[in-house]
């Protein structure tokens, strides 16, 4: 049972200003899968978006 869910299901705060720091390492990878006209336009550099002009 995890400590910071209310009766309800509900998450709360947990107070960690006690709690001594700690180093830790992360490691992540992803597969994404483009459709063939999408990996096109990415080889060509004409991909545009709002987020990427």
């Amino acid at each position: 049972m995890l400590n910071h869910i209310d009766k309800k299901n509900r998450p709360t705060m947990v107070d960690i200003a006690s709690k001594e720091a700690s180093q830790r390492k992360a490691t992540a990878s992803a597969k994404v899968i483009f459709s063939q006209e999408i990996k096109e336009r990415f080889k060509d550099g004409d991909l545009q978006t709002k987020k990427g002009q």
